[in-house]
């Protein structure tokens, strides 16, 4: 931020001989080579260790960091703060991202504005900084929060505001003066304290706990009003942290030190860390955090000594180099990239044998869905037709629609199995082809759903298939890797209990009272870890703990939702159709076939070779005269 100005002020309003086409030129010789170099040495290293699954996606993420559109990405991908995200070696470069989009935009403006009205500039900035803000808490509040994380005009006005303190004329050094600066340092440190991504990780999105020593002060977007005070911490210490305790500290030798290199420091932090985690399957000893730390400072001194000062100082970095170096560079890069994306990771050309484990990774831009124009209401349409925007048909479609699938990405993923079951055994139904958490009452969309449900006297089975937990963002006894065993019963608090036992009693009642047989599938076996990426990595570095853990693990996750459905069998309700059973297997849970075909394309989601196993064993439970069909492969 405290750069901000000085370089805008050089390029736009305080030298007259000063050109945009000098600016920029100081952009690209301060930022483009060490940037550079960084995402040549991050593919090198992926290249070198990473097995099909992870080499795609990074090729991608440094597709678009070639564009300085890391951020573009990740919006289009992936929330913040969830495990996907954090091992993505080129996640860090979003803020530069944003940083850059902002470098291009707010020169052209100010331009403008100075050859129009020079007066308006600082209102005008005060004001973009203003909706910028209140666009951010929107979107948040909205469940937006992915979206308001990681684009510029969301985040313009945490930059906007170190760009407006320092047209302010120099603060004088005051007792005052000095306590406001101390005051930004507290500000930041609190803030650091305070927010707490953990009980929200591995949940999706970009949503921060709030807890304050032992008060818990709940989750919230972030960002949003919660950035508020390491903002106001940092326009406090650029404005008055010259002074005082603060000045001291910030201009130690260390901290000095530090700033020379914080640049360099940054590009290279992150990804020594996420490679160093990759290799040692996510643990971080106190002994590896420090090697790590050391690696991150010299890899940020070296490309600081050898990469960034020459090209600042050299006079033959000359503008017309310094832009064809730029193209030169982005464009290389760029090939590069293409050459992995069409290779699909390089798949058959390297780690052949960890290929061979590896799974398929999600889509390219997975969500892109955002930008899908919204589907209409459901229309409730008589026999024989059915609104196809909402529904499709699966399994044998000479057959009567006997059965209705509805669910989250869980019922999404075992569709394909109900299919082929169904095809085999002569049946069919209708598939609610979108992600809901099936309880009436949720929606009114989905009560009109539901309604037809009732309605539709060749509906005889209502199947309810979902991550029970995750739909009310509880993600206690996920087990992480090593977590073999020691996973302890979840106990819910009496509030949320009876909330989920509502909502699965009320949509049973409601079933049954239209004459349907409800059956709720239990759900499979859920890993922070995707263990088929696991698997693959044990054939490139040493994996000393178990991918599966025990049925008791397994069972103590699930605890709070068996107890629930159990009640409910009991009285008669509901049938429990035990589809997470089926991943079970002496004592232990099971992620893959034996001839070494994955059962998951994450940590939670079938493939469809583990959903069409698992729905052929489970189809007598479904249809009495079904037949289980057993496949060894």
């Amino acid at each position: 931020l405290k750069s901000l100005p000085e370089e805008i002020k050089a390029s736009c309003l305080s030298s007259c001989h000063s050109t945009l086409t000098s600016f920029y030129f100081r952009r690209i010789r301060r930022i483009f080579p060490a940037y550079f170099a960084l995402v040549a040495g991050v593919l090198l290293c992926g290249i070198l260790i990473y097995h099909w699954g992870r080499l795609f996606p990074l090729a991608q993420t440094a597709l678009f960091s070639t564009a300085f559109s890391t951020n573009i990405y990740f919006w289009l991908s992936m929330g913040y703060f969830q495990p996907t995200s954090h091992e993505n070696p080129l996640l860090h470069l979003w803020s530069l991202g944003v940083e850059e989009q902002f470098y291009i935009v707010v020169p052209l403006v100010l331009l403008v504005l100075w050859k129009m009205r020079k007066s308006s500039i600082i209102p005008l900035l005060g004001a973009g900084a203003i909706l910028s803000f209140i666009a951010s808490v929107f979107l948040g509040q909205i469940g937006e929060s992915t979206t308001a994380f990681y684009i510029l005009p969301t985040r313009a006005w945490e930059l906007l505001a170190g760009a407006l303190i320092c047209t302010l004329q120099s603060a004088p050094d005051t007792k005052k003066n000095q306590s406001l600066g101390l005051l930004g340092m507290t500000l930041i440190v609190l803030s650091y304290w305070a927010l707490d991504s953990g009980p929200t990780f591995g949940l999706g999105g970009t949503n921060v706990q709030i807890q304050i020593g032992s008060v818990n002060l709940g989750v919230t977007s972030f960002p949003g009003w919660v950035t508020l005070p390491v903002i106001l911490g940092t326009v406090l210490i650029i404005r008055y942290g010259a002074h005082g305790l603060t000045g001291k500290i910030l201009s130690s030798r260390t901290f000095v030190a530090i700033g020379l290199i914080s640049y360099s420091l940054y590009l290279w932090h992150w990804p020594i860390f996420v490679f160093g985690k990759y290799i040692t399957y996510g643990q971080l000893t106190w002994s590896q955090g420090t090697l790590y730390l050391v690696l991150s400072f010299l890899c940020g001194y070296l490309s600081w000594r050898w990469i960034e000062t020459p090209t600042r100082l050299s006079g033959q970095f000359t503008v017309k180099r310094a832009f064809t170096g730029a193209g030169l560079g982005c464009t290389l890069l760029a090939l590069v990239c293409v050459v992995i994306i069409t290779t699909q990771g390089m798949k058959n050309f390297i780690h052949k044998e960890a290929n061979r484990y590896a799974n398929t990774p999600y889509p390219f831009l997975d969500n892109l869905d955002k930008f899908k124009t919204g589907k209409p209401s459901f229309k409730s349409m008589d026999f024989p037709d059915y609104d196809t925007n909402h529904l499709q048909v699966i399994g044998d479609t000479n057959t009567p629609r006997s059965f209705f699938l509805i669910g989250d990405s869980h019922a999404e993923a075992l569709a394909p199995g109900l299919d082929n079951a169904a095809t085999l055994n002569k049946r069919s139904g209708y598939y609610l082809n979108r992600n809901v958490h099936p309880y009436v009452g949720e929606n009114s969309d989905l009560l009109k759903i539901f309604e037809w449900i009732g309605k539709r006297e060749e509906i005889q089975d209502v199947y309810l298939v979902g991550r029970w937990l995750k739909q009310y963002r509880i993600s206690d006894g996920m087990p992480n890797l090593g977590d073999h065993g020691m996973i302890k019963k979840v106990v819910l608090a009496p509030e949320t209990k009876e909330r989920i036992e509502k909502n699965f009693r009320g949509t049973a009642e409601y079933l049954k009272k239209h004459g349907k047989n409800v059956f709720v599938f239990s759900c499979v076996p859920e890993y922070i870890y995707y263990p088929a990426d696991i698997k693959a990595r044990t054939f490139l570095f040493p994996q000393p703990y178990p991918i599966e853990v025990t049925e008791e693990d397994y069972l103590n996750r699930q605890a709070p939702v068996r107890q629930i459905l159990s009640k409910l069998s009991e009285e008669s309700l509901i049938q429990v159709v035990p589809l997470g059973e089926f991943f079970i297997d002496k004592g232990q849970t099971v992620v893959m076939a034996p001839s070494g075909v994955p059962y998951y394309k994450d940590g939670d989601h079938l493939t469809v070779d583990a959903a069409k196993k698992a729905a052929n064993h489970l189809a007598p439970a479904l249809w009495a005269e079904a037949d289980s069909v057993k496949d060894e492969n």
